[in-house]
């Protein structure tokens, strides 16, 4: 599932398009083995996710797709969850078809559904 944390400004909205996208109010498939937690803490970056082995990767596909500062990993012991995107104030008023992009590639890598080539030696 695709969890919201409450009370930040315009992951309403966000949630909202993303039910638009995938159904089910935003909230993804209750059959995933892994829910990916929403939030909108200001940790600096426009977008920070901790989604697991593949975040690095992810982190880099997303920001030359969408221009915009993407962290992977960034470890903050207030958030309690083992995955995670968060999105800037800005980012959720600024750029909220961004925020949908990235939660749905987040959502869909922390459960494995994105095979990611591996270079080439």
């Amino acid at each position: 599932m695709i969890r919201y944390a409450p009370n930040y400004l315009g992951l309403t909205v966000i949630r909202q398009m993303i039910g638009n996208i995938i159904g089910n109010n935003g909230d993804g498939d209750e059959t995933m083995p892994q829910d990916l937690w929403v939030i909108g803490k200001n940790l600096g970056p426009s977008i920070v996710l901790h989604v697991g082995e593949n975040e690095g990767v992810l982190a880099g596909f997303l920001e030359s797709k969408l221009d915009q500062e993407v962290v992977p990993g960034l470890d903050d012991p207030e958030i309690p969850y083992r995955y995670w995107i968060s999105l800037s104030r800005e980012m959720r008023n600024d750029y909220q078809q961004a925020c949908v992009k990235a939660i749905i590639m987040a959502y869909l890598a922390c459960n494995n559904f994105i095979e990611w080539a591996q270079p080439q030696h």
